[in-house]
């Protein structure tokens, strides 16, 4: 099966603005988060299969340097939306299965993602809750089998959504795909800045 990877990104500035942080060590912080996420799915699935939504053309060049495709988000700015036109962008280029990850996973694992994907097999839906068990992380299906739900109780509008569409569906639970960066004092690792791209096994 050919799985594809979605990954949305605000633009650096825009990004995590309720941690209160000074626009320089946001900005940082934002673009860690994606270089980390894109080394993770670029360790899983070819390079080639991984598109980045955004509007960010620092994010975007990032992207070009991991090999990624990039789809340039519309003004629109809405999160659900833009994976909505990664997973289409997807499908026309021969997508069975789309993979959407969050930027916001410092902790995320090569082996998160891979346990995402073996969890497919004998499923239609796979979501990686948050660690408030009420948002989604991580959601792999066949291209737009569902809409995206994002927002404020995320997991249970997704959860509904399946049930309805009668789609066999099945939760991952894993710290790196539960432990996103929403409020100060969520994450504390040193962070490395203006690091260059470097391909290697996460």
């Amino acid at each position: 099966m050919a799985v594809w990877a979605v990954i949305p990104a605000k633009p650096f500035l825009l990004g995590k603005s309720r941690l209160n942080l000074p626009d320089e060590q946001r900005i940082a912080i934002n673009r860690h988060f994606l270089e980390h996420v894109l080394t993770c799915v670029t360790s899983v699935l070819p390079a080639s299969h991984v598109v980045l939504v955004t509007r960010d053309e620092a994010a975007l060049t990032i992207a070009r340097r991991a090999g990624a495709r990039c789809l340039l988000e519309g003004a629109h700015g809405d999160l659900n939306a833009a994976l909505g036109e990664g997973a289409r962008f997807a499908e026309d280029r021969g997508a069975e299965a789309v993979l959407s990850v969050a930027t916001d996973l410092p902790d995320l694992t090569a082996d998160d993602l891979r346990a995402m994907l073996d969890a497919f097999a004998g499923n239609d839906v796979v979501l990686a809750p948050d660690e408030q068990g009420t948002g989604t992380n991580a959601m792999l299906m066949a291209p737009n089998r569902l809409p995206y739900c994002h927002g404020e109780n995320s997991l249970w509008r997704h959860l509904e959504a399946a049930r309805e569409a009668k789609l066999r569906f099945t939760l991952v639970r894993r710290d790196g795909l539960s432990r996103d960066v929403d409020f100060p004092g969520q994450w504390h690792a040193p962070l490395q800045l203006h690091h260059p791209w470097q391909r290697q096994e996460c």
